[in-house]
């Protein structure tokens, strides 16, 4: 295996393999069977996901749905392939189905919180990023998101600046 013709460079041992990411939609089976072989099944599951999109696949979820309009509409202008659930049980729903790598939950919604939903992302779906949204926002709360996986903590009203720099 030629791995300089590869879309796969080996740097330093096979433990520590760098994916250029303008590569991962070109990747042959041998390259994955590869990486099987060295035991990065975790990076194939990766790779597959990355081929069956092109854009960044966001659920937002919100019981209120100007809020999920809005979150909607920035989002999609920023370049993002977006869905929405106003429900706990609705955003499982929409995970279960398809692959999602970015979840803006609401932490306060009827039959399901944030945090729940945090916890149930983090053990099942644990590469998909999630960014906690409240309208009631407290010190205790936003630690309490950062320490169960949230990547960030954001009020209600959502300043555009502050979920772009989110993204980034």
């Amino acid at each position: 295996m030629d791995l300089g013709a590869n879309p796969v460079d080996c740097i330093g041992n096979q433990s520590h393999i760098h994916f250029r990411i303008e590569t991962f939609y070109r990747l042959h089976q041998s390259d994955i069977a590869f990486l099987d072989q060295i035991g990065l099944r975790q990076t194939i599951t990766f790779i597959a996901a990355c081929n069956t999109h092109d854009k960044t696949q966001v659920l937002v979820v919100d019981d209120d749905s100007i809020i999920l309009d809005s979150l909607r509409e920035f989002l999609q202008l920023e370049g993002l392939e977006v869905v929405t659930a106003q429900a706990h049980a609705e955003a499982l729903e929409v995970l279960a189905r398809q692959t999602i790598d970015l979840i803006i939950t609401d932490i306060n919604m009827p039959g399901g919180n944030g945090f729940e939903l945090l916890h149930v992302v983090k053990r099942k779906y644990p590469e998909t990023v999630v960014i906690m949204l409240t309208g009631y926002g407290t010190i205790e709360s936003a630690v309490e998101a950062i320490k169960l996986g949230a990547y960030d903590y954001l009020t209600k009203p959502v300043v555009d600046e502050d979920l772009k720099l989110c993204l980034e």
